[in-house]
């Protein structure tokens, strides 16, 4: 069975969600939490179920889709970031929509690239 939580984080309201099986493998979905506050609801439900982080999936790299990603990134080491190479532009955009709304500027991080169409295993 396939298990969904939401969380909304950072003043955009951005959505980011866990996606866990009944062996407690997970997704973290758009990790945009922004406040020690934010960052400490997300582990601790990480925590609380035990669950076995596999992987970040980005569905696009707003800046406020990609807040906690560094972070998560250095906490679960070798944790693969996948999202889809034709939206890493907009990674490069990142400093501009930054200045713009002045938000602070997400670390950087490396992504593995998923096309559309390919799947990625996360658990059973």
């Amino acid at each position: 069975m396939i298990h969904i939580e939401y969380f909304t984080f950072n003043p955009f309201m951005e959505r980011c969600s866990i996606v866990w099986d009944d062996d407690r493998n997970c997704a973290i979905i758009d990790p945009g939490f922004y406040t020690a506050g934010e960052r400490d609801t997300l582990y601790g439900f990480i925590e609380e179920r035990k669950l076995n982080v596999k992987a970040i999936l980005l569905t696009h790299g707003h800046f406020d889709h990609i807040l906690g990603v560094a972070e998560l990134s250095r906490t679960y080491e070798g944790l693969p970031v996948y999202m889809n190479p034709a939206d890493k532009f907009t990674l490069e955009s990142n400093e501009y929509f930054c200045r713009c709304f002045g938000a602070p500027l997400p670390a950087a991080f490396e992504t593995t690239d998923i096309h559309e169409g390919e799947t990625v295993k996360i658990g059973s």
